[in-house]
């Protein structure tokens, strides 16, 4: 009941409304990490995606295929930041992709608002690590996956005292994904005009990838000109047609682009364009149903 409670919120609050709904009750927060755990498919589909070259080339320096799992590269740690990240579906997804391609070792942190994801996260890593520990007598070397929990605010500063356990840790992260997160926060991330997302692209590490994916394409336009500002971020938009089908967003950080003009394609012109339209379309519906409900609360008042 919590959890169907809890997925209701995120429709009509959440995905409509740009409102966080109410994380705090542990059992609704069980029942919606299994009920969507299949969510894990979809970021797995997002970062093999063969196109753009530049992202299949960014994951295979990162997840190369080691056939020879002693060396070096396959003995290191990628770092992951998993942004508003909740249940851990994407250190799953991760930690998945690099067990297949007998690849590095994942250190994942999910960095969250409410901290009552913590336990879920803890139990996720002792899944993925039972999992991966029953493998070893079918591979050469033990690849221990972690998954730790940090507190972080999405809609404040990177300075905030919220996001400080992520500012320490920008040198040693290569991946960040930000899964459902945006559109529920998007009322207090335009309040602050999106102040942790601009701070975050201008100080991650050169070849960071980023990894966005929502519910809907609407708020995507904000945040490719944030991508665009910093002269240094390369923009894809695949459309993904596995769980939630739509638009997502893989940004790669390049300061080799610092010399070159960092603009859309013509394709990812035409989809911004569209994505802005809709956005108004919807900023529109909402704008006249609060007057609707005022005007009936006056009636009634």
């Amino acid at each position: 009941m919590a959890a169907r409670q809890l997925e209701s919120d995120l429709g009509k609050l959440g995905a409509t409304n740009g409102i966080m709904p109410d994380f705090s009750n542990v059992q609704a927060l069980r029942g919606y990490a299994v009920s969507h755990f299949g969510r894990a498919r979809l970021l797995s589909r997002l970062i093999t995606e063969r196109s753009p070259k530049w992202l299949t080339h960014r994951m295979n320096e990162l997840v190369p295929i080691c056939e020879n799992t002693t060396t070096t590269i396959c003995e290191s740690s990628i770092g992951l930041a998993s942004l508003a990240g909740g249940p851990g579906y994407d250190f799953v997804c991760l930690a998945a992709l690099c067990q297949f391609r007998q690849g590095p070792r994942i250190a994942a942190t999910v960095f969250e608002y409410e901290p009552a994801w913590s336990e879920i996260v803890a139990d996720v890593e002792s899944v993925v690590q039972d999992i991966c520990q029953s493998q070893q007598n079918f591979t050469t070397t033990n690849r221990k996956h972690h998954c730790g929990y940090a507190p972080c605010d999405i809609t404040l500063s990177l300075e905030a005292a919220s996001n400080e356990s992520l500012a320490g840790s920008l040198e040693a992260t290569q991946i960040y994904t930000c899964s459902y997160a945006v559109a529920e926060n998007a009322v207090r991330l335009r309040q602050q005009e999106f102040v942790f997302f601009r701070q975050l692209f201008h100080e991650a590490a050169n070849g960071s990838l980023f990894f966005l994916t929502e519910t809907t394409h609407r708020l995507w336009p904000e945040l490719i000109d944030l991508a665009l500002a910093t002269q240094e971020m390369r923009v894809s938009i695949p459309h993904l047609r596995c769980g939630k089908q739509g638009w997502h967003l893989a940004l790669l950080k390049d300061t080799s682009m610092v010399t070159m003009n960092a603009i859309l394609t013509p394709a990812h012109q035409e989809l911004y364009q569209r994505f802005q339209r809709d956005d108004n379309a919807h900023r529109e519906r909402l704008g006249r149903k609060k007057q609707e409900t005022e005007a009936t609360t006056k009636l009634l008042g």
